[in-house]
């Protein structure tokens, strides 16, 4: 694994989880502690679409790979929308910035997505 995992914890539920990417999957995992105070990390979900470091904002899982950026639901593995417009990728990660995402594509263009997730809407832009 070359990626940066990212760990969060749910503000509802309160349960921790990991998300890492690989090649070839983006994978949720949850830790588990037990009443002996032994922790296990189980498997909660995985996208079969592995892709650069994930990077989460508001319960949103953000992550490129080839030439798609997608968005992806932390607590269930949904994807929410993904775009194919955008150059090719390589270990480019997106940067979240309130509720714009950025990112730089292998043809040096710099994209920036405006989310607006209540809405289900996402107005994407060329910056260069």
């Amino acid at each position: 694994m070359l990626t940066r995992p990212v760990a969060w914890r749910d503000p509802v539920s309160g349960a921790t989880s990991i998300f890492v990417t690989n090649s070839s999957a983006l994978l949720a995992f949850g830790i588990i502690e037990h009443e002996d105070k032994t922790m296990e990390l189980v498997q909660k979900w995985s996208v079969n679409s592995g892709g650069t470091s994930p990077v989460l904002a508001n319960g949103l899982l953000f992550y490129a790979a080839g030439n798609n950026l997608y968005t992806v639901d932390a607590t269930s593995g949904a994807l929410i929308w993904q775009d194919s417009h955008i150059g090719p990728i390589h270990w480019q990660t997106p940067i979240v910035v309130g509720s714009s995402i950025y990112i730089c594509d292998g043809n040096h263009q710099v994209w920036r997505y405006d989310v607006w997730p209540q809405a289900g809407r996402v107005h994407r832009r060329r910056l260069s």
